[in-house]
């Protein structure tokens, strides 16, 4: 994303790297963009599973309230406040006002933080784009529960309640609210179902803690050429 920021280009499109797009995914993202004239904070394609099911680990959070944006259903968009990175299209002015993704969040929910930054903080409506449609080739269907997660897992738990205490903290009472109640979910999960429970119950504490302590940076960019458009 720095890369195609600083090389001047528009439009970036951004993906996993088991990410398979239809051959008209692309197409459906600009379709939108010039339905919503540019005036978005970002596009999210409809993520499936390999077997056409709905992919669970990146489901979109539809907008509350969204009822001002209803006749855009006519075009397939649903206004989101958060999405996943597996297919995330957006502008690079956008990225130039609102930041590149924190890096230190490592391999947790930097894509979460990030589009929650534009839509909530930044309060530019987003949208998912029902007509652009990816394919995300995990192993497993799954969503995340560190009560149930594979042991050699559980390790990745601790970027998940480290780098969310600062994701919520940074959206005031509300956020804190919802961070403490998903942590008190996490540790009813871990008493009731989890499978051993101390190694479970370490890195839901340790993420906890660390999280009071962890302040990030955004870093800014600016483009230094003047390109068109690029897949990232």
């Amino acid at each position: 994303m720095r890369w195609a920021v600083e090389a001047g280009y528009d439009y970036i499109w951004v993906m996993d790297d088991d990410t398979l797009p239809q051959p008209d995914a692309l197409q459906k993202l600009l379709e939108a963009d010039e339905v919503l004239k540019g005036s978005y904070g970002w596009l999210s394609s409809v993520v499936l599973w390999t077997d056409g099911s709905d992919c669970k680990m990146n489901r979109q959070k539809p907008k509350k309230g969204c009822q001002e944006y209803f006749p855009l259903l006519q075009y397939g968009l649903v206004q989101a406040e958060q999405a996943t990175f597996v297919s995330l299209f957006l502008r690079a002015e956008t990225i130039c006002r609102f930041g590149l993704p924190i890096k230190e969040f490592f391999i947790w929910g930097d894509d979460i933080e990030f589009t929650r930054r534009i839509a909530i903080r930044g309060g530019l409506p987003s949208f998912v784009a029902g007509c652009s449609q990816v394919v995300h080739a995990t192993k497993n269907n799954v969503g995340s529960n560190v009560a149930l997660d594979d042991t050699a897992r559980i390790g990745r738990y601790f970027y998940a309640f480290r780098n969310e205490a600062y994701l919520y903290r940074q959206e005031g009472i509300k956020g804190r609210v919802r961070c403490t109640a998903m942590r008190c979910r996490d540790f009813l999960r871990i008493a009731l179902h989890g499978k051993p429970k101390l190694v479970r119950f370490r890195t839901l504490l340790h993420g906890i803690w660390s999280g009071f302590f962890f302040y990030p940076e955004v870093e800014h960019i600016q483009p230094r050429n003047k390109k068109s458009s690029c897949i990232v």
